[in-house]
Order: C-alpha cells, then sequence, then structure tokens
C-alpha cells in the first residue's frame, strides 16, 4: 500500500477503505508519512469530503494511536462528559462549563488544543494561572478529574497522538475548515478521555442561511460519526455576531469566568448561554429529567458557591495558588497601558467584527500568529460593549490591556473599525437559535 495512491484516491473523490485509513495513520504516528503528504492528503478531504462511515474509521484510528482513559476502575458516581465549541472570540464558556457540570453530578476530563489564528483556547486562558500544570500525566489527569468532579488540560502526551501532526499541519495550510477532520479530531480526543456523552457548541452568523443550514447538517453528521462510538451528543447553535461576555484575552477571560462563578458579574447573553449549554448537558446525560430541574440544578450550583468550589480544587490540584479564585486579580500582572477605545461615529452598537476583535488581540500579542510562538497572557479587551449599547465619546467601547503604546494604537484602529453604529437600536439576536438532540 502507498501513501500516494491514498492521496489520489481521494483527490479523485474516492471512498477510503478503513484498511486505508489505519495504513495511513499509522504512518502519521510513526513518521514515515511526510507532513507534505499530510498537506495533500488534509487538502484533497477538505476539497473531497469524507462520509460518515470513513470519518468513523478516522476516528477510531486517531484514538488507537494513542492510550485510552478507562474510567471503570475509579468508582465514578455520575456521567463522563464534554464540551466542544466551534470557536468564537471572548469565549470562555468551557472555563465555566466544567467546573459548573462537576457541580451538578458530571465528571469532566476537558482536553484543550493551544489556540492560534484569531482565537484564544481554554487551554490558553487556564494556563495565564502561575504554577498551574496544564501538561499532567495520566495519573494526574485521572486524579484530578476525580477528586475536583473536572480537569482543565492541554493535549495530554499520550492521547491521541496521530491528532497532534494533523492539527498542527492543518493549521499551517488552512483546512481547519474541513468539517470531517474537525470532527474526528474532536470525538477523538473526547471518547480517548473516556467520555460518554458530549455536547457540541455550534457558533453560527445568525443572517446567513447557508450557514446556518451547513451548521445543521454538521451536527447530524457529528451525531452519526458519534453513534459508532456509542457516545451520546446534544448540539447547540447559538449565534455568532459579537463578544462573548465582556472579555477577550487570556488572563481577563480567566477572571471574568472566576467572577461568573463568584457570582459577582456576568453579561446577561453569557448568563443565558451558560445555563443553556449546562442544562442540555444535564438533560442528555440523564442528570435531569425535565427542562426546569435542570435549570434549577444549574443555578443552585452557582448560588451555593458548589461550582466554584469545584474550580478552585482543580486549580490547586494542578498546582495554581490555592488563592487563585479568593483574588485572581493579585496573580494577575497588570499591563503598563491600560486605555479605553471611542467611537469614531456615536450611535448605538449594530454590529461587530468578531474575527477583526481578534486581530486586535493578534496586535496585542495574545494570540500565536504561527505554531509554537509564545504569546502574552495577560495582554487583552474588557468591558466590551455589546449590540445595542449606545457609545459615543464619553462611553468607551472597550478598554484595552497592552504591554506598550505601539500595540495599543494598532490594537485601537482595529476595533474602531471593527464595529459599526446606527441610529436606531437594533434589534437584538437570539442568543440559542437551535437545540439538536443527537441520543
Amino acid at each position: 500500500m502507498l501513501i500516494t495512491e491514498i492521496i489520489r484516491h481521494k483527490r479523485d473523490q474516492q471512498e477510503l477503505s478503513s484498511e486505508e485509513i489505519d495504513f495511513l495513520m499509522d504512518g502519521v504516528c510513526d513518521w514515515s508519512v511526510t507532513e507534505g503528504q499530510i498537506a495533500a492528503l488534509t487538502m484533497a478531504i477538505y476539497l473531497r469530503g469524507l462520509n460518515s462511515r470513513e470519518t468513523a474509521d478516522l476516528t477510531r484510528a486517531i484514538v488507537r494511536s494513542g492510550k485510552k482513559m478507562d474510567w471503570s476502575t475509579q468508582n465514578l458516581n455520575g456521567p463522563i462528559i464534554d464540551i466542544h465549541s466551534t470557536g468564537s472570540i471572548g469565549d470562555k464558556t468551557g472555563l465555566i462549563f466544567a467546573p459548573l457540570l462537576a457541580a451538578c453530578g458530571a465528571y469532566i476530563p476537558m482536553v484543550s488544543e493551544r489556540g492560534s489564528s484569531y482565537y484564544t483556547s481554554t487551554a490558553d486562558k487556564i494556563d495565564s494561572i502561575f504554577g498551574y500544570n496544564i501538561s499532567p500525566s495520566l495519573d494526574m489527569f485521572y486524579k484530578t478529574t476525580k477528586e475536583a468532579g473536572c480537569a482543565i488540560v492541554g493535549q495530554v502526551d499520550d492521547l491521541t497522538m496521530a491528532d497532534k501532526r494533523l492539527y498542527t499541519v492543518r493549521k499551517e495550510v488552512g483546512t481547519l475548515e474541513a468539517f470531517p477532520l474537525t470532527i474526528s479530531s474532536i470525538l477523538a480526543k473526547k471518547i480517548a478521555a473516556g467520555v460518554q456523552g458530549v455536547l457540541v457548541d455550534i457558533r453560527c452568523p445568525i443572517n446567513e442561511k447557508d450557514f446556518l443550514h451547513k451548521a445543521e447538517q454538521i451536527a447530524l453528521f457529528a451525531r452519526e460519526v458519534a453513534s459508532y462510538h456509542q457516545v451520546k451528543s446534544t448540539a447547540i447553535l447559538s449565534t455568532l455576531d459579537q463578544v462573548i461576555g465582556d472579555t477577550v484575552g487570556n488572563s481577563v477571560e480567566l477572571i471574568e469566568a472566576v467572577n461568573f462563578l463568584k457570582g459577582k458579574h456576568c453579561s446577561a447573553r453569557l448568563y443565558q448561554h451558560i445555563i443553556t449549554l449546562a442544562s442540555q448537558a444535564l438533560l442528555s446525560n440523564d442528570l435531569a429529567h425535565t427542562e426546569e430541574e435542570a435549570k434549577l440544578k444549574v443555578t443552585t450550583a452557582l448560588e451555593k458557591g458548589t461550582a466554584l468550589e469545584h474550580f478552585a480544587k482543580m486549580i490547586t490540584l494542578l498546582g495554581g495558588a490555592p488563592d487563585f479564585v479568593d483574588c485572581p486579580e493579585k496573580h494577575i500582572p497588570q499591563m503598563p497601558v491600560i486605555r479605553p477605545v471611542y467611537t469614531l461615529k456615536p450611535g448605538y452598537l449594530f454590529a461587530v467584527n468578531t474575527r477583526e476583535i481578534g486581530s486586535a488581540l493578534v496586535e496585542l500579542g495574545g494570540v500565536r500568529r504561527k505554531i509554537g510562538e509564545e504569546i502574552d497572557y495577560d495582554v487583552g479587551l474588557t468591558e466590551f460593549k455589546h449590540i445595542g449599547d449606545y457609545v459615543d465619546s464619553d462611553t468607551p467601547i472597550c478598554i484595552i490591556h497592552a504591554r506598550n503604546e505601539d500595540s495599543f494604537a494598532k490594537a485601537q484602529k482595529i476595533v474602531q473599525n471593527a464595529i459599526q453604529t446606527s441610529e436606531e437600536r437594533p434589534v437584538l439576536s437570539p442568543v440559542i437559535i437551535e437545540t439538536i438532540n443527537m441520543r
């Protein structure tokens, strides 16, 4: 069997056999498949696609490339579940979701990729905590998940070995949008971590009907692939028209997540988003029987502080400061330049180009321009206004936290050009578009 022939098969729209997929993934792991060949393969898949059987086989092969966690000896008294978001600017939902579900009786072993392009990742946000072990051993991963109810980590060395190379090359050659590869990457990490249920949060531009239709198709495709591996799945289609919450950046989003868990402050849209995600996760994994019961469990875990307790325990077990949740600002360095950004045209915030807001964070140094690059965890944007808010020369769009004047000036210009204002207050889009139960 030749790698080049397998690439040609997919290039020419042929269906790959299980044996061909296994051969490919074995070669990815032992490096007999070159990075050029991986690039050609992922581009062929981007252009020609994979069907659900091929994607399920690819998922299985990626899981087989590393160890698979076995929770049967851990005597857990709840389901093992996780969440995946397709990504958006200001997305700190994973930081909140994990301890919140842990407080409701689930176990969440969350494995997150490092961020790149325009997006920060859950792994980068949690890595803002000094001393936190983002890459624990499997034994520590087991221990933390069992004792704290959740563990948020980066790639664990012994899991999904093939996916590490695939994902790295995909980022380099522009094939991250190949949704069969994305689904196999997501599900492989979840399956390798031993999850029994997964919630997929698919972010959609509300006014792009073609995108909404595609998102629904992706959700249904994911259901088919998950069913091959006996994993329960639910999809939420949520809007992608503005910053999630009030902050953009690693440490500033982490602080916002801690404050959310404390009940100190949270935007109304972020609150609705989190409550919906968590409630649907409880329902689809038999931790609640009705939507009312699910929402009561979630809100009670927030109000009584039990979700915060799980978060604090996770941080301590993985090497972070025991008092981090008590005073996170004490552990996060303050930037030399902290200054508001004002609109060039007063009015109601009408539209936000979130991709450009991500570009502003890139200019501040908070997102990787290329793989392996160091990032500045403590730069970012705070107090970001929401669509429908009024902005003028006295009311800023946001506050930028920059390392120097030059990066502030570049980010300020991008933010000012990324928003549109109007004289009339716009009609707000729904937070949640659709829930697709995929059991």
